[in-house]
Parts: C-alpha cells; sequence; structure tokens
C-alpha cells in the first residue's frame, strides 16, 4: 500500500502498531518489561512504532507567526488616494517542516486598527490550518 497523504501514511503505522501490539498480547508487554527491546519477538512492533515516529516527525511542521499593524498613518492620510487606511498590516511567518525552514514577509493595507482583529482577519482569510 502507498499512501497518498501523510495522514494516510500516519494512519497505515498507527494499524501497524495496533496489530503488532494485538500479536504479541497484552502479557507479554508487562512479562517483559524492561528488556522488551532487545527481544527478537518485539522487533516487528518495535519497527512499525518506530516507522510511526518518524511519520509524524515528518509530516509534522513548526510554524511561527508574528503579527504587526501600524496604525500611525498620518502622513499616508495625507495623500488624497490613501484616505480611510487605519492600519498596514505586516506578518512574519517561519516554517519548519521536514528540517526546511522558510521565512515570508506579507504586507496588508486595512481599515482595522486593531491587532487581534487584523491577525484573526488574516488566520481566517487565509483559511489557516494546522493538520495538513
Amino acid at each position: 500500500m502507498k499512501a497518498q497523504t501523510c495522514q494516510e501514511a500516519i494512519s497505515y503505522f498507527e494499524k501497524s502498531v495496533q496489530s503488532g501490539r494485538n500479536d504479541l498480547g497484552e502479557n507479554f508487554f508487562k512479562e517483559n518489561e524492561g528488556h522488551f527491546w532487545g527481544l527478537i519477538e518485539s522487533r516487528p512492533f518495535m519497527r512499525a512504532k518506530a516507522y510511526l515516529a518518524d511519520a509524524l516527525l515528518g509530516c509534522g511542521r513548526i510554524e511561527e507567526r508574528n503579527f504587526h499593524l501600524f496604525t500611525d498613518l498620518r502622513w499616508l492620510n495625507q495623500k488624497p488616494d490613501w484616505k480611510g487606511i487605519n492600519g498596514i498590516g505586516v506578518v512574519e511567518s517561519r516554517v519548519e517542516r521536514s528540517s526546511k525552514i522558510s521565512c515570508e514577509r506579507r504586507f496588508y493595507i486595512t481599515s482595522l486598527d486593531c491587532i487581534e482583529k487584523f491577525s484573526k482577519g488574516v488566520r481566517e482569510h487565509w483559511g489557516i490550518n494546522l493538520c495538513f
């Protein structure tokens, strides 16, 4: 079987781990606590656990966003084309995924003058989804 998405791969590995747990039985885990890793019978289960851990790590990402909103725009409102603009927003993003790091900075012109509303609006606009 070949997984099409990270979530599908994780699901396959979770099923493999559960299958290995079922094959060994709960008593095997209790009886062999402390030296479980050294037993040949435990290796398929431990391999499945390692693959699951790799999939979780590989599919995961660390994301950091910083929102800034500049509202002192008196200099800009003096120009007729820019009247009514209440803020210039900036979103700085840093994403780490599979040991690759990407950074970006996005700028927004907004009628909002509240950082909470601005950050919420940006997240909702782009449909931020932390799952995948």
